[in-house]
């Protein structure tokens, strides 16, 4: 007996995310049956479309988002090495994905959860499906030799073959299925926001053509004197990259603004929320009016490469006395540049907690500014 596939595949809500200056709505469903999150409540909406027949029913007056949608809350378990390790002093790292989720899109966590469940099953069966197809195009094969391409055992070659066609009609099944396991999120602007949207886009741009990108792993004082340092604070920092990126599983019609973490996980800002990225059963949803966006011009004494879009604002010695002149007491006491470098911090109550430092400081406070701009017309509507 072949293989057979007959699996059907949960249909998903799509999401609609409305933005606007009266805060953010979020609608699971289709037209005429779907269901609007937002500030004032949980709504029913439901009709049929193209007829004017239509009514919208309250559902809860302080509605949880998880408890109006059937979908079950598949967080995975979490590694006790990846979280309860003890932390490096000074670390700047964000708490588990599973604390520093939103609440009010907790909703759409689960969706996509599901989403993704179902999708690593659907690959299973495709897997196994293509194996099953190789074994039974074997087989034909080896039938169609042996019978003389069909002048004997007549019978044994049409039953293989319609297996083999079974299999193969099964696996197109398969793969059409897996292709529809998806949660298409739409994202609709409110006209006064897109112009502020479109802001961040060309000041990301600039942004990701700074030289160099760090991710600010840990920040600790030091002890100046015993140092013979002018520097108060050791810094803790890796390469990392800022790009445009896209995720397999949101497909929101916009490009991410992907900032790489160098000591957790991904940082990806999309138009509603940001979105914490560890993997496809491990990520968090913050919206921006969770989110704090904090800017600093940073003095750095760079010992390492010195990038050549940074401000040289000084300079200083290896080894310094009290008043910051050279110490010659060290005779390889040699001199270092003082730089400005962008840095720009984003925590939240819950726990995130990820800070990068750039190069071009400039386009670093352009960004951060275009950003708070942003996220400050849904602060103040809320």
């Amino acid at each position: 007996m072949g293989w057979r596939f007959r699996r059907r595949i949960t249909l998903f809500p799509g999401v609609k995310i409305n933005l606007s200056l009266q805060g953010i709505s979020t609608t699971f469903g289709v037209p005429g049956a779907s269901i609007n999150i937002g500030k004032q409540g949980a709504f029913l909406n439901a009709g049929i479309p193209g007829t004017g027949i239509y009514s919208r029913t309250r559902l809860r007056n302080n509605p949880q988002l998880s408890e109006t949608l059937d979908i079950p809350d598949r967080t995975p378990e979490l590694n006790f090495s990846d979280y309860f390790l003890p932390d490096e002093i000074g670390a700047i790292r964000s708490k588990d994905n599973n604390s520093i989720n939103s609440e009010g899109l907790k909703g759409v966590k689960q969706t996509l959860l599901a989403a993704l469940q179902q999708k690593k099953s659907l690959e299973t069966e495709v897997e196994f499906g293509e194996k099953a197809l190789r074994g039974a195009k074997q087989s034909l094969s080896f039938i169609k030799i042996i019978s003389l391409q069909g002048h004997f055992f007549k019978k044994t070659l049409q039953k293989y073959q319609q297996e083999y066609d079974e299999c193969s009609l099964s696996l197109l099944e398969a793969k059409r299925q897996l292709s529809e396991c998806k949660v298409m999120i739409e994202v609709k602007f409110d006209t006064t926001l897109a112009p502020f949207y479109d802001e961040i886009c060309s000041s990301f741009d600039k942004l990701q053509s700074s030289e160099f990108c760090w991710d600010v792993t840990a920040s600790v004082e030091i002890d100046r004197i015993k140092k013979r340092s002018s520097a108060a604070i050791s810094i803790s920092r890796k390469p990392v990259s800022v790009k445009k990126s896209t995720l397999d599983f949101v497909e929101s019609g916009y490009p991410a603004f992907h900032f790489v973490n160098a000591n957790g996980a991904d940082l990806f800002l999309f138009p509603a929320f940001l979105l914490v990225f560890r993997s496809n059963t491990d990520f968090a949803l913050v919206e921006y009016r969770d989110l704090s966006i904090k800017y600093s011009n940073v003095r750095f004494i760079e010992e390492q490469a010195l990038p050549k879009d940074a401000n040289i604002v000084g300079n200083t010695w290896k080894y310094v006395n009290k008043d910051d002149s050279r110490d010659r007491r060290f005779s390889n006491n040699y001199q270092i540049p003082i730089v400005l470098y962008g840095e720009i911090h984003f925590t939240s109550s819950s726990g995130l907690n990820e800070a990068y430092e750039f190069s071009n400081a400039e386009f670093a406070r352009v960004f951060a500014e275009s950003l708070l701009k942003y996220k400050g017309k849904f602060s103040s509507s809320l």
